[in-house]
């Protein structure tokens, strides 16, 4: 069965075009006088490099060999950049224009729907030598839309203990007006709460012993309403009973385990400690606990059960906000497919600058495939497979330019 079954066309010579306009805030470093490839060329080259699952200069240049005919086709030229001119580009080039290029990128697909969750979370990246060597990687921090499947906005810092400044950098300028933004412990504090507040939005925070005294206030209260950890399935049943709206349970079963979720939400009034929680989380409404236990074959327990709690300022029913906290592990999926499919976090390339570059562009390539996986219903590795054994020259001039509305299913 063909993967992309239907496809409007898109010519070679439109291809040029859109991929010059749309990396068009990308400056060029080089002297006018040696310039032998212009800048969209090279950009085209690593895309399709990473399109075919490659990470590295030699990689990108290969696969520009085995496509050469479309390459000169789209382009016009007569010769192809080699790989050292790739590496420079991608050590030198600026990434400020390459991020403001994705972002435009981004903006052509319009708003999220109101309502719609945000996530948000870092990821750190290392070269293979600094891994070798223990070293701090780059991290990134993205703010994520799951619906949408793109980046929403992308900050870079280069410790990971630096999240939260990049957080306080990135927040102000979002237009959050509707939308819930879920961060985990990293960013649950009472700044972050503010400034999503003040920009219009609703947040939905993780709690952890990172901010002690509002931890242990939650799970005093849910301990004391419900039932300590452990208990048998007699009290649980007996628990339920008495959580009629309060309450909402679901099952997973996947990779050999039976996980039961079980969720409790609860208005901040009836913690014993009001005033203090409402001065220190601004408009906070609701706290959440999550139970999660894993069992194999439904009987034989192979983790202990844990609880995770959560605070925010907006007031839904409980499986409302068990489906927005799993939404939640969209960005943790966007960021192990980085690493498991695309390799990232074991790239050749040493220079910070290289790394934020090509990563920056990896997420422009992972917003395309994670579009066409949701669209299509079929995995990312087959996406990659496709475009690069794939001889349909439109299909591959749609994907590499992004537009996903000319692909679909009939």
């Amino acid at each position: 069965m063909e993967v992309f079954p239907y496809m409007c066309k898109l010519p070679n010579s439109r291809v040029a075009a859109i991929l010059q306009q749309r990396f068009s805030y990308v400056v060029d470093f080089r002297q006018p006088w040696k310039i032998k490839h212009a800048f969209v060329v090279i950009i085209f080259a690593i895309i399709i490099g990473l399109f075919c699952g490659k990470r590295t200069c030699f990689g990108f240049f290969r696969v520009m060999q085995c496509k050469e005919k479309w390459v000169k086709d789209i382009f016009g030229v007569e010769t192809l950049p080699s790989k050292y001119t790739i590496r420079r580009f991608i050590l030198l080039v600026n990434y400020e224009g390459i991020l403001e290029s994705l972002m435009e990128f981004v903006a052509s697909f319009g708003r999220p729907a109101p309502g719609s969750l945000l996530c948000g979370d870092g990821k750190t990246f290392r070269s293979g030598h600094e891994k070798c060597q223990r070293k701090n990687g780059l991290h990134i921090v993205t703010i994520w839309c799951p619906s949408l499947c793109i980046p929403l906005a992308i900050g870079r810092t280069e410790e990971k203990s630096s999240e939260l400044a990049q957080l306080q950098a990135i927040i102000p300028q979002l237009d959050l007006f509707g939308y819930v933004l879920s961060l985990d412990a990293a960013g649950g504090v009472p700044l972050i709460a503010h400034l999503i507040i003040s920009a219009g939005g609703d947040y939905l925070l993780a709690i952890k012993n990172n901010q002690p005294l509002t931890y242990c206030e939650i799970e005093e209260c849910f301990t004391k309403s419900i039932y300590p950890l452990g208990a048998s399935l007699q009290e649980i049943d007996e628990v339920k009973k008495n959580y009629d709206e309060n309450f909402y349970e679901y099952h997973v079963k996947a990779n050999g385990r039976f996980t039961t979720r079980r969720v409790w939400s609860k208005s901040v009034d009836e913690l014993p400690r009001i005033e203090f929680m409402k001065n220190k989380w601004e408009n906070i409404k609701t706290i959440i606990c999550i139970e999660t236990e894993v069992t194999k074959n439904k009987n034989v327990k192979s983790e202990e059960p844990n609880r995770r709690y959560y605070i925010s300022s907006v007031e839904k029913s409980t499986e409302q906000f068990a489906n927005l906290i799993r939404e939640h592990w969209d960005i943790e999926v966007m960021h192990n497919i980085l690493d498991v499919t695309f390799k990232e976090d074991n790239s050749p390339t040493a220079d910070r600058n290289g790394l934020y570059n090509i990563g920056l562009l990896r997420r422009y390539v992972l917003s395309i495939c994670r579009m066409l996986s949701k669209k299509l219903k079929i995995n990312i590795p087959e996406i990659l497979d496709k475009i690069a054994m794939d001889d349909d020259i439109a299909l591959r001039n749609a994907i590499v330019c992004g537009a996903v509305e000319l692909i679909s299913r009939l």
